[in-house]
């Protein structure tokens, strides 16, 4: 006697959602905004998701509805951390061909000011590259010009939600991070309010840069040999690592307090393996190590 095939479990409504707005997100970082929001069409993604027509259209009646989550969903999946370990082993390379002059003043300055540099290239490097974030900047640009007054108003809180997540987890980061090398606030920065400002200056500067290198990305190799920021020796510096050095040790200073032993040294290399974790690669992974 034949047996009738199991029937096929039936999607929930909450699964519909998701699997039908992930793969409007993904559309939306692939095309960007240049094609305009009409290529994204409510039809053509429920058929690629695989879903119920009936039950898409229950989660969204109007296509303005369906616009206005897809965008918040994807506004919600730019990330401020790292997409790959890039930056960290850059950071633990400074770290180990520098690590015999830590014991000196001058040989820390020369290791902080070198791993910003080679940390700010990279971080540059990779948000302009990600198509995440080049629509999370469009949109911040181009929302008020979206025709539905109800989707730019969604759309506007969103982005406003995002970018204060973005400075608030960017200030834990410098909060963590000038610990970790022994600096403290200028005056009269101080406190977590101190750190979201330096957060929001650095976040700005940061947009700029990404605007003019969107229109211009060889402008991020051209570099003049300089010792700049009490550094000890020259090295090929970049505009865009400029500028943001100069907001970040604009605000920050050397803690007289710190005494740079042995012990704190190794404190200080714990610390970063934390933060190299927390941000979902291993200390070894970071190092490049093999696994």
């Amino acid at each position: 006697m034949a047996v009738n095939p199991a029937t096929r479990r039936r999607m929930s409504e909450q699964e519909t959602r998701e699997r039908v707005l992930d793969l409007a997100s993904d559309r939306l970082v692939e095309q960007g905004l240049s094609v305009g929001l009409d290529a994204l069409r409510m039809e053509q993604v429920i058929a690629e998701a695989g879903v119920s027509r009936a039950s898409a259209y229950r989660c969204w009646p109007h296509r303005a509805d369906f616009l206005a989550d897809a965008l918040v969903h994807a506004i919600g999946r730019t990330s401020l951390v790292p997409e790959d370990d890039e930056t960290i082993r850059r950071l633990l390379g400074v770290l180990e061909a520098r690590r015999d002059v830590l014991g000196t003043e001058q040989g820390r300055r020369d290791v902080v000011v070198e791993a910003l540099r080679v940390s700010l290239d990279a971080d540059i490097r990779r948000m302009l590259a990600s198509p995440k974030w080049r629509l999370f900047m469009a949109l911040s640009v181009t929302h008020q010009t979206l025709p539905d007054e109800d989707l730019r108003a969604t759309v506007a809180a969103s982005l406003a939600e995002m970018e204060h997540a973005m400075v608030q987890r960017r200030a834990e980061i410098y909060e963590t991070m000038a610990a970790m090398i022994g600096y403290r606030q200028r005056p009269p920065w101080s406190g977590e309010e101190g750190f979201m400002a330096l957060s929001q200056l650095s976040g700005l500067t940061m947009r700029g840069v990404l605007s003019r290198a969107l229109g211009d990305p060889d402008w991020l190799d051209e570099r003049t040999e300089l010792a700049l920021f009490g550094a000890s020796g020259p090295a090929p510096w970049s505009q865009p690592e400029i500028a943001l050095t100069t907001v970040l040790l604009g605000h920050l200073e050397p803690d007289p307090s710190v005494v740079w032993t042995p012990e704190r040294i190794a404190a200080s290399e714990e610390q970063f393996a934390a933060i190299a974790a927390s941000l979902g690669a291993s200390p070894d992974q970071a190092r490049g190590d093999p696994t």
